[in-house]
């Protein structure tokens, strides 16, 4: 669905590390007995957003990747964080210098 829309977009140089890091993230969710997980892609003044949280879960405890999901955070993202039982991510649209 990632990759998918990201070349709809023609945001090719952002689809796989997006779409490693949105896989990682949403297996992560279903493991911790998440039924329904909500997806959320955006892109604007040259980043690429991801949210990925448990959805009509309002008021939830904020989610916490596993340990080997923030390494990849890590390395592949610009920035990242939780909030609201969301998790998110950013990517750098253009190259960096």
């Amino acid at each position: 669905m990632v990759t998918a829309r990201l070349s709809a977009w023609r945001l090719h140089a952002p689809a796989e590390p997006a779409a490693l890091l949105a896989g990682e993230l949403i297996a992560d969710a279903l493991r911790h007995s998440a039924d329904r997980i909500r997806l959320t892609l955006w892109a604007e003044d040259g980043l690429l957003r991801c949210e990925i949280g448990r959805a009509h879960q309002a008021g939830a405890a904020p989610a916490q990747p596993a340990r080997r999901v923030h390494a990849l955070l890590e390395r592949l993202a610009c920035c990242w964080g939780t909030q609201d039982g969301v998790i998110w991510f950013e990517l750098c649209l253009q190259a960096r210098p």
